[in-house]
């Protein structure tokens, strides 16, 4: 029999399309606005099941709807518009992609290599998307969110050996399946599969219990402001900009940060945006948070979104960072605005790596929302050895139970407490091995300044050392699988 004989011979199950319907199911709160843990491990199982069961043209049309229609529904309402429909739609078509892939590959491999096929190249599509201009979003790992033993292992592997192991779980159930759950010519694949999932989960819970975070703390103050309207309603506006009175924001901005101060905070935070100065008023602006920063002994990271009031013109979002002394030690801007809602409006900055400085309470990095969604540009803050991540954002009422769960990995992979203070959207802090210290949601808390006591001192990891090794290793393994591939073809 030929190799592409061999490929187009399926072995029948007349449970397939209720494999498909289960699978489908699953899909839709595998991911995005409801997703269940649980679910992201198993959908891909029942698909793989039903592609390896039907001819790869017929399967991969029946797939191709499926997952357009199921991203959609995955991610409904986060963003609108035809764009994001079309975008959505992309995402679905890079999933049928890789069932395809492995509906054609794997059949021409056996044993514990005929299980690696899928995950190499799950992992390889969602590793090489991660260079596109939405970062990680979207990654399967985050779904795993609040399991702290497996979370650890992103401190050497990165979120792709998450993305690994959930798919390789896949390829292994239905290496079984093929078998007819015959143990005997089963038991290498399984056993390896089961053996390294129990080694990451023991030694996660070994790094949980044996190494406990230990460090003094410092108190942080996240100062989450009401201000009326998402800036980005604001921003798109066809008319003249209304710029608050700069008095009026200068008065906000004391206020609610010696509130933060009044409590013990030593480090006062604002959220993505929280102040909103015309250019012309930035020095003035400036000149009064210094004289702050000195009158209540404090570090002040404050969040701006400098314009101009003529509707159409581009602004700054930057961050802007005090030291007690009332020196300006930095600031930042965002080099990573959200594409189509935000980039039009603001400046895109060329910072090349987030903004880190030496204080009284460790070395401390901030970033702006969205740049937190690029870990190899956050892991530059895990090379210098920061100990806490500030990342001041802002989100909306449809991503809140997402966008913040997902960030806090970048605080495992790097060693380091994370911050993130978020307008319409959750304000969390964690430490380093992932446990959330504060929690706070937007929309139910009316209390504008959050407390968080963050540990001072962070921890070097695996994953700052080596980066995405992993995952490269994961794209060299898929183009040796495809060239391998292509080599039986010929030889057939």
């Amino acid at each position: 029999m030929t190799v592409m004989q061999s490929i187009n011979t399926v072995k029948e199950d007349r449970w397939s399309y209720l494999w498909l319907a289960i699978g489908s199911l699953l899909f839709v709160v595998g991911n995005g606005r409801w997703a269940i843990p649980l679910a992201a491990w198993l959908w891909p199982a029942f698909m793989l099941r039903f592609t390896r069961t039907q001819k790869p043209v017929w399967g991969f049309l029946i797939v191709a709807v499926v997952f357009m229609v199921g991203c959609n529904i995955q991610w409904i309402d986060i963003m609108q518009g035809p764009i994001f429909i079309i975008l959505n739609a992309v995402m679905g078509m890079v999933l049928v992609a890789t069932f395809l892939i492995d509906r054609i590959i794997t059949p021409r491999f056996k044993g514990i290599l005929s299980t690696l096929v899928f995950p190499l190249t799950w992992t390889t599509m969602e590793y090489l998307r991660s260079f596109g201009p939405f970062g990680s979003w979207g990654s399967v790992a985050y779904t795993q969110f609040g399991n702290l033993p497996l979370e650890q292992m992103v401190s050497v592997t990165g979120i792709y050996g998450i993305t690994f192991l959930i798919t390789w779980f896949a390829a292994v159930v239905n290496a079984v399946w093929e078998s007819e759950f015959a143990w005997q010519i089963i038991r290498r694949e399984a056993a390896l599969y089961i053996g390294i999932l129990a080694m990451v989960l023991l030694l996660g819970g070994a790094r949980l219990a044996f190494f406990p975070v230990d460090s003094e703390t410092v108190r942080v103050a996240s100062v989450v402001a009401p201000s009326g309207e998402n800036i980005i309603t604001m921003l798109s506006s066809k008319e003249t900009r209304k710029i608050p009175p700069v008095e009026k924001t200068i008065e906000v901005m004391e206020n609610l940060s010696r509130k933060g101060a009044g409590v013990g905070a030593k480090i006062v935070n604002w959220h993505e945006y929280g102040l909103i100065v015309a250019r012309r008023d930035e020095a003035t602006f400036i000149e009064h948070a210094c004289k702050l920063a000195i009158g209540e002994n404090i570090y002040l990271l404050l969040a701006l979104g400098v314009f101009d009031e003529e509707p159409g013109s581009r602004g700054e979002n930057k961050l802007i960072f005090i030291e007690p002394s009332g020196r300006v030690l930095w600031q930042y801007h965002k080099p990573h605005p959200v594409p189509v809602i935000e980039e039009p409006y603001v400046v895109k900055s060329k910072d090349k790596t987030p903004a880190i400085s030496d204080t009284s309470y460790g070395k401390i990095a901030a970033v702006i929302c969205f740049d937190e969604d690029f870990p190899r540009f956050i892991r530059k803050a895990g090379q210098a050895k920061v100990d806490i991540l500030f990342g001041p954002s802002e989100d909306w009422r449809e991503i809140l139970s997402i966008h913040t769960p997902a960030i806090t990995f970048r605080a495992v992979e790097n060693g380091f407490s994370l911050v993130r203070c978020t307008f319409e959207g959750l304000t969390m802090a964690v430490d380093y091995q992932g446990r959330v210290l504060t929690a706070t949601d937007d929309f139910k808390n009316k209390e504008p300044v959050i407390i968080s006591d963050l540990p001072m001192k962070g921890v070097p990891t695996i994953y700052s050392k080596i980066g995405d090794l992993f995952a490269w290793l994961c794209v060299a393994g898929f183009l040796i699988v495809i060239v391998w591939a292509l080599r039986q073809h010929k030889k057939a």
